[in-house]
């Protein structure tokens, strides 16, 4: 097994991913949004000037989207 499939490595790196993808789909949306993410092993962390609702409704997307296929989400363009 390769190290970065083992747990926690490979859980830090699943939030990773829904984290950018998150930060993707808020920086489409609000183009001069800053924003900041962190993940680790119990999820993501987003600072910035957005309200909660937004972000979950983010978040959730993002998850649907990349289950669908949509691996690119997980690379942030910045």
């Amino acid at each position: 097994m390769n190290i970065l499939e083992t747990p926690p490595i490979s859980i830090v790196r699943r939030n990773h991913g829904i984290e950018h993808a998150t930060v993707h789909i808020l920086t489409a949306r609000h183009p001069n949004l800053s924003l900041i993410g962190r993940a680790d092993a119990q999820g993501f962390f987003i600072y910035g000037a957005v309200k909660t609702e937004e972000l979950k409704t983010a978040a959730r997307e993002a998850i649907a989207r990349l289950q669908n296929g949509e691996a690119n989400l997980a690379v942030h363009p910045r």
